[in-house]
């Protein structure tokens, strides 16, 4: 799995399963996305792209102030090694 944040290393060159989202958890929902992402892996052999974001896309677009963020680079690290 790979993991993104920005879009400065956005460089996709296959066929790819993404999924885009804060992922400021990881509840029923996440768990269930992801079994459905790594089905489709499986089916497909594509891989899986995790895009998300450091700060909530409210903030961007409704100028909300910045939230308390669940996620953090060791999620993430323990997200693409447990979830590949």
């Amino acid at each position: 799995m790979k993991i993104l944040q920005d879009t400065k290393n956005l460089n996709i060159e296959t066929f790819s399963i993404v999924t885009l989202g804060k992922f400021d958890g990881f509840h029923l929902g996440h768990q269930a996305l992801f079994q459905k992402m790594f089905e489709l892996k499986k089916k497909t052999g594509y891989p899986i792209i995790l895009f998300t974001f450091s700060v909530s896309p409210r903030t961007h677009i409704k100028g909300e102030p910045p939230q308390f963020l669940l996620s953090n680079p060791e999620r993430e690290s323990w997200l693409a090694k447990n979830w590949n």
